[in-house]
């Protein structure tokens, strides 16, 4: 069974096995696993926010498979490392770590894809404010929503996640999908707190007219502001902690060429 179409596009990065990834998928087959489990709606609700609504189901499975193939790896590893080191693996500890290794290692990947949507959300966040910004500009200049949607998608260069889901959404909408149905898509796409506000918003204005949409934005500008300076004192607190240990190591190190003359200095007398 070939499963090259299925993992097409799959980035190497987020999944450095992918060339194992097959054995996983076909063990996924075998067991006829049906993905009914709460555990599988919480994947789900994460990568439909990493790869969209269409794509989930899919990376669904590969995100199983990864699952797969690393504990069995890390299972063999462990295995060969107790055999190498002498300890009989049918003992109580050794079958408590040959148990525990793969543990820790689904749950690393559980909480590496949550790491990647909240990284994610901040990056939405961060640009949403500037597209705002631009868009009560232009619909205060007389364009309707869809045609500053529009100017933002073609004009604006600013690389970045959010402006690459705008840019999406036009396309969409361009090649003849609802904008009712393409906002939706969108907000399903990028599910922060900020954005499904602002589409409510948009819809709104669409299915009834809403005179005091631009009040209402201008609004949610100020407090989209103020969310992203919260995110941009984060980000330099998280580096700050980043550098931290760096600093330890070169305070060791200058410390270390500091003491040792003196050391030898002791040991010479």
């Amino acid at each position: 069974m070939s499963y090259k179409l299925e993992l097409n596009g799959v980035n190497k990065k987020v999944f450095p096995l992918v060339k194992l990834l097959p054995i996983g998928l076909l063990c996924l087959d075998l067991l006829d696993y049906r993905f009914e489990h709460g555990y599988d709606k919480v994947l789900l609700y994460k990568l439909s926010e990493l790869y969209g609504r269409e794509n989930s189901y899919r990376y669904l499975r590969i995100f199983w498979a990864n699952q797969i193939i690393a504990s069995m790896l890390v299972f063999i590893a462990t295995i060969l490392l107790l055999l190498g080191g002498g300890i009989e693996i049918i003992s109580t500890e050794a079958a408590f770590i040959i148990v525990l290794a793969p543990t820790l290692t689904v749950y690393g990947l559980n909480t590496e894809l949550s790491m990647q949507v909240k990284k994610r959300r901040r990056q939405l966040v961060l640009g949403f404010c500037d597209f705002l910004s631009i868009l009560i500009l232009l619909i205060n200049a007389g364009m309707n929503a869809f045609s500053a949607w529009e100017k933002i998608a073609l004009d604006n260069r600013k690389a970045g996640l959010f402006y690459d889901e705008i840019k999406k959404t036009y396309h969409e909408i361009i090649s003849g999908k609802s904008e009712i149905e393409a906002y939706e898509d969108f907000a399903q796409r990028c599910k922060t707190p900020e954005i499904s506000k602002f589409v409510a918003m948009l819809l709104l204005n669409i299915k009834k007219g809403n005179e005091e949409m631009v009040i209402a934005l201008r609004q949610q500008v100020n407090d989209s502001w103020r969310l992203r300076k919260n995110i941009a004192k984060l980000l330099g607190e998280e580096a700050s902690t980043k550098l931290l240990l760096p600093m330890m190591l070169m305070f060791g190190g200058i410390l270390l060429i500091v003491i040792t003359p003196a050391i030898l200095m002791l040991s010479s007398m």
